[in-house]
């Protein structure tokens, strides 16, 4: 497969926290790349990798354990936070402490995991998960993604898992990461990872018109909340997240990266 002809299908997950990438894919791709884009919740993202329909994926690292050993990791970006994330939280009409019965987000691997790691570890609860569909009214939930910014109105209180986890370890977290097939040629990868690290260098570009949330709202969640450079920081909140979930009394497992 020649440069010139190259062709790459790319699934993103369509979340607000993406805008930069979706910037840089849209305006800084040259045109020696031909590339189709689908967007979808990063559970789907995964599994579209996972069926062979994308050859590069932005997935959450809780479903890199499903995938074959081949894929590689973009090495510069991800989608991270060093402190409080705004839109993973627990939404709640009770205290954390008195949370019995917790929603988790079907949208999210990562997160169910990492909240079930910080009831048990930093809030010191053992509330019984729910797995079926959330219906957005229960009394405890946990929400991730654009409808946090429309729900937490509802409720109480809500508890941000970034800024738990900061204040449980001291270090950044990492949600979700790009992949790549082994066949998808390194002077592509380059030109994407260049794309991506350009177009964080233009946020006064990521937010279009069309946007429903308010605009302050949102460049404050994407430049205050949001980590989208893959520094040391996050990658040794990712060692010890992957440790954590590793433990017989999660029952979880995942790669090592």
């Amino acid at each position: 497969m020649s440069y010139r002809n190259s062709y790459l299908n790319i699934a993103c997950v369509e979340y607000y926290n993406t805008l930069p990438f979706i910037y840089g894919l849209d305006n800084l791709i040259p045109s020696t790349i031909n590339f189709k884009l689908k967007l979808g919740p990063p559970s789907l993202c995964t599994q579209m990798y996972l069926n062979a329909e994308v050859d590069v994926a932005l997935v959450p690292i809780g479903g890199l354990n499903t995938l074959p050993q081949d894929y590689r990791i973009l090495e510069n970006t991800c989608i991270g936070c060093n402190g409080a994330v705004d839109t993973v939280a627990i939404l709640s009409n009770v205290p954390i402490s008195q949370v019995s019965d917790l929603y988790l987000d079907p949208h999210s691997n990562t997160s169910n995991k990492l909240v079930k790691v910080l009831c048990d570890k930093h809030w010191n609860i053992n509330p019984l998960y729910h797995t079926q569909q959330s219906t957005y009214d229960q009394e405890s939930l946990l929400a991730i993604g654009d409808k946090v910014f429309d729900l937490e109105s509802k409720y109480q209180y809500k508890y941000d898992l970034g800024e738990a986890w900061k204040e449980m370890t001291g270090l950044a977290f990492v949600f979700a990461v790009w992949i790549a097939r082994e066949t998808v040629l390194d002077s592509n990868l380059k030109i994407l990872e260049d794309a991506f690290a350009e177009a964080l260098n233009h946020s006064d570009k990521w937010i279009p018109d069309e946007v429903t949330l308010s605009k302050h709202r949102l460049r404050q969640y994407l430049t205050k909340n949001i980590v989208f450079q893959f520094d040391d920081s996050l990658r040794e909140g990712l060692h010890l997240f992957n440790k954590l979930i590793k433990l017989p009394e999660y029952g979880y497992r995942i790669n090592t990266i």
